[in-house]
C-alpha cells in the first residue's frame, strides 16, 4: 500500500553564500567564496507498518502496528540536508587564441534522507521509528572536485599569430586546427555496508539493513586496492534487526578523465567550411573503478569487479554552412 501525508509541502533550500572576485592580468578573473545550503522538508520514504519488535518470519503481521496489513510505504517531507564549501573558479576569457575555465571545491554534505539519485545510497531507512540514527554523509556530495575545460586554436594559418599569410596549400594543411578538453578529478563517493537481515530479525520490507562494525577493528587498509578496498574484518551481517554501522562511512574511489578534442576546419567558402574532428573520451585511459561490493557477508565483499569504460576514439566529419 502507499499512503502520503496530506500536509506534505515541496522541500526548500535556504541559501548562503559569499564571494569575493580579483581581476587578474591577462583578462583571467578569479573567484573564491563561501557556499552554504540547508534543505528543509526535503521528501523521505519509511514503512509506516514496521514491526515493532523483532522475530521471526511466522510471527512478522502479529508484531505489525496494523495486522490486517503488510508494508505500507509512507512518504513525507520530514527530510532535512546540509550543505558547507570551499569553491573558486578560474577563468580566462577568449583571447589570442586561448579560453579556459577551472573550478574547484572543497565541501561536505549530510542529509537523514537518501536523495532519489544516490547512486549508492537507499531512500529507505534502516528503522522507520529512529530517523536520528540516518543522518551521515549524503551519498551524492563528493569532498573534493576539480575541472579545468580549455578551448585552444592553434597558432598557425590565416588571420592567427604565425603564418598569417600562407599559400593555399600551406593553409589547407596547418590552419584551422583547434584543439579543446575537459579534465574531471573528484574524490570517491561514500557508501554504505549493507547487511541481509537475519532470520530472527524479520520486521518488514522497504528498510535498508545496515552491517554491524566489529569494535578495535580499523576499516581503513593502507594501500586500498580493487581486490581489498577496506578492511572487510571490520564488519560483520547484522546480528539484530539494525546494524550498528552508519550510512555512508566508506569513501569509494576517485574518478579522473581526460577528454580531449583535436578539430580541422577546411574553408569552402567565407560562411562554409567543412570540419574533421577526433574526440578522444578518457585520453589516458585512467582506470575509473567503480564502488566496491558493500554487502557484509558475500563472496565478494570489500572488493570492486567492475570499472567505467576505458579510452574511446570517435571521428566526425560536418559541413557547416
Amino acid at each position: 500500500m502507499r499512503a502520503n501525508d496530506p500536509n506534505l509541502r515541496d522541500g526548500f533550500v535556504e541559501q548562503f553564500n559569499l564571494t569575493v572576485e580579483y581581476q587578474l592580468p591577462r583578462d583571467v578573473l578569479l573567484q573564491a567564496g563561501y557556499v552554504g545550503n540547508r534543505g528543509l522538508h526535503l521528501t523521505r520514504f519509511w514503512n509506516g507498518n514496521q514491526a515493532l519488535t523483532a522475530g521471526g518470519a511466522a510471527t512478522l503481521q502479529a508484531r505489525r502496528p496494523f495486522p490486517a496489513y503488510a508494508d505500507i510505504e509512507y512518504m513525507d517531507a520530514g527530510g532535512s540536508s546540509f550543505y558547507n564549501a570551499f569553491q573558486t573558479r578560474l577563468e580566462k576569457r577568449f583571447g589570442q587564441g586561448l579560453s579556459f575555465l577551472h573550478s574547484f571545491a572543497w565541501g561536505r554534505g549530510t542529509d537523514n534522507a537518501a536523495a532519489w539519485n544516490d547512486v549508492n545510497g537507499n531512500i529507505y531507512p534502516q528503522n522507520a521509528y529512529d530517523y536520528k540514527s540516518e543522518k551521515g554523509l549524503s551519498a551524492n556530495v563528493v569532498k573534493l572536485s576539480s575541472t579545468l575545460s580549455f578551448v585552444y586554436e592553434l597558432p598557425f594559418g590565416r588571420g592567427r599569430q604565425l603564418m598569417t599569410s600562407p599559400s593555399r596549400l600551406v593553409q589547407s594543411l596547418a590552419g584551422g586546427w583547434q584543439m579543446a578538453g575537459i579534465w574531471n578529478w573528484r574524490s570517491g563517493l561514500p557508501l554504505t555496508i549493507t547487511s541481509a537481515s537475519c532470520s530472527a530479525c524479520q520486521i518488514g520490507g522497504n528498510r535498508a539493513q545496515r552491517a554491524d562494525l566489529v569494535a578495535g577493528v580499523d576499516p581503513a587498509v593502507a594501500n586500498p586496492s580493487a581486490s581489498a578496498w577496506f578492511n572487510k574484518k571490520a564488519y560483520a551481517p547484522a546480528a539484530g534487526p539494525f546494524g550498528t554501522v552508519g550510512r555512508d562511512t566508506i569513501w569509494g574511489p576517485r574518478l579522473q578523465t581526460w577528454d580531449t578534442t583535436f578539430s580541422k576546419n577546411f574553408a569552402v567558402s567565407e560562411q562554409r567550411h567543412f570540419q574533421l574532428r577526433g574526440d578522444l573520451f578518457n585520453l589516458l585511459n585512467h582506470v575509473n573503478y567503480n564502488p566496491p561490493d558493500g554487502g557484509a557477508g558475500n563472496s565478494t565483499f570489500g572488493v570492486i569487479t567492475s570499472a567505467l569504460p576505458g579510452r574511446s576514439i570517435q571521428l566526425g566529419l560536418k559541413f557547416y554552412w
